[in-house]
């Protein structure tokens, strides 16, 4: 299947690079930490069929380089990126699916209201609440200075602490997924893009307690959830927090699945997407 690469300016001047495949009704599909959206290729190929898929790489990761000299990164950018590329590719009623911080920047890009589509597909992720009982090493990466120290002394050792640890069964891990994150966590700008995120989302944590007014409020729309019960990463109760956010969530539990079901599990997270999209 013939793919399409876009290069997209963003009014700052970063350009975003994004990955069109397939032919359908559009999904914006956002990768999470630590990858690219090569994240997504195990499920391309069980989608492209029925589906529209536009695979950026977030601002800071893979192609989409930062300009220079701009502020610190944030999720509240990610998800004006996410409106960017939908305006620039004139798609005004996509469906938006994310993974771990891509899912994050889709909910943010709702609570803002720079994006009204049709439908939400959420992947192991959470918005402004985590569990520290769930979520150490967030938790570490959050705090300020001491994260951003931690995250420059692991380099490409992050993309091994997220694939042996997000991976249920390690008899699945892909040698080639983990050489390429290695390759974008020893990239001094793309650490810096993610020290960047996790202060954002301390300071973001920190706002919803300190000004009651700004949380997150709930969201009307179809909306599928589906996790990875053996997620080391994020607390189950995680899903009860979301489907406080998305009343009438649809959620799909994966028991075998980590914290990557669409590439531990691929056929099985297909499966249900489409089922979801043949019931919009």
């Amino acid at each position: 299947m013939q793919e399409r690469i876009h290069t997209i300016p963003t009014d700052d001047g970063t350009l975003l690079r994004v990955w069109d495949v397939g032919e359908g009704p559009p999904i914006l599909a956002l990768h999470g930490i630590p990858e690219d959206h090569t994240s997504y290729d195990r499920l391309v190929p069980l989608l492209a069929g029925r589906a529209r898929l536009l695979l950026p790489d977030l601002r800071g990761f893979g192609e989409s380089r930062r300009a220079h000299l701009l502020p610190p990164l944030t999720p509240a950018i990610l998800a004006q990126d996410a409106a960017t590329v939908l305006r620039a590719l004139d798609l005004p009623d996509p469906i938006l699916l994310g993974h771990d911080l891509g899912g994050y920047a889709a909910i943010d890009a709702l609570q803002r209201a720079l994006i009204r589509p049709r439908a939400l597909i959420l992947l192991n992720t959470t918005y402004k609440k985590v569990h520290l009982t769930g979520s150490p090493q967030m938790a570490l990466f959050c705090l300020p200075f001491i994260g951003r120290r931690l995250l420059r002394l692991l380099g490409p050792r992050l993309a091994d602490l997220a694939f042996h640890r997000g991976l249920a069964d390690p008899s699945r891990l892909d040698a080639a997924r983990v050489d390429r994150c290695r390759r974008l966590c020893s990239d001094p700008a793309t650490l810096e893009s993610m020290a960047d995120l996790y202060d954002g989302f301390r300071k973001s944590a920190f706002e919803k307690l300190a000004h009651p007014n700004r949380r997150p409020h709930p969201l009307t729309l179809p909306a599928l959830l589906l996790w990875g019960e053996r997620d080391r990463f994020l607390h189950p109760d995680l899903k009860h927090w979301l489907a406080h956010l998305l009343p009438g969530l649809q959620v799909v539990s994966l028991p075998t699945a980590g914290h990557f079901p669409h590439q531990e599990t691929p056929e099985l997270v297909a499966a249900a997407i489409l089922s979801f999209l043949d019931h919009l």
